[in-house]
């Protein structure tokens, strides 16, 4: 059996930027609550972890975070 993962992550402020590859913002949004967490769409000071997905955040020349 495989372990669990570590969810701990999501029990902060999840901000989602981008376009999700493997599955529909409200999935995730879900997915964050069900952890005990608060998803959101943008930034703010209370944000714990930023999700990037494609094309959800400009890259420099040297494909760096801008």
């Amino acid at each position: 059996m495989a372990p669990e993962p570590d969810t701990s992550l999501f029990q902060h402020t999840v901000a989602f930027t981008g376009r999700l590859a493997s599955m529909k913002r409200e999935e995730a949004f879900a997915l964050v609550r069900q952890h005990g967490g608060t998803p959101r769409r943008g930034l703010t000071k209370k944000t714990g972890v930023l999700v990037v997905g494609e094309l959800g955040w400009p890259l420099l020349s040297n494909g760096q975070p801008s």
